[in-house]
């Protein structure tokens, strides 16, 4: 804590001088600020680990989902988009091998298309409403799609889980 202290009238340098009367708790403040500071790291850190793991996490199990709902999706909306990249492919002149390569890709490509249209949308919320409401809210959201993942019983529900 600072005071004020006014030098006495007649003095050369009777400028305002600032003292300091607490200089231990300027000391634990700023211990209080480093505290602080390291946990938003750790909030941070864990935020980011828990998006790269969304992210990722599906990658090695795409092939096998993209042969299950080949043969097990009812909603029709796996054969309207294995039709659409299938045309891609014979635009770019892939082998026909590749089509469950480029379908993940595109499987793939959806969740981070969608993270960068609402990244600038979050952060504008978290300015706004603070940024560990958001961080929970998201981690709700991620989980919420995981959620879905797990209990999806048809191609449609599965992408809906990846759009959340």
């Amino acid at each position: 804590m600072a005071s004020q202290r006014t030098a006495p009238k007649g003095d050369p340098n009777s400028e305002t001088r600032l003292t300091n009367t607490a200089g231990k708790d300027m000391d634990e403040d700023k211990s209080k600020i480093k505290i602080t500071k390291d946990k938003t790291t750790v909030v941070v850190f864990i935020g980011l680990l828990i998006d790269l793991l969304a992210f990722t996490l599906i990658l090695p199990l795409f092939p096998a989902l993209i042969s299950h709902y080949r043969e097990n999706d009812d909603s029709g909306l796996f054969k309207a988009l294995e039709d659409k990249v299938d045309v891609f492919r014979e635009m770019v002149g892939a082998p026909s091998q590749f089509n469950t390569v480029l379908f993940g890709g595109f499987l793939g490509s959806i969740f981070s298309f969608l993270q960068f249209l609402a990244s600038p949308v979050i952060g504008g919320l978290s300015d706004r409403f603070g940024r560990k409401p958001l961080l929970i809210l998201t981690t709700i959201g991620i989980s919420i799609s995981y959620l879905l993942w797990v209990f999806s019983s048809n191609f449609a529900i599965f992408v809906f889980a990846r759009i959340i």
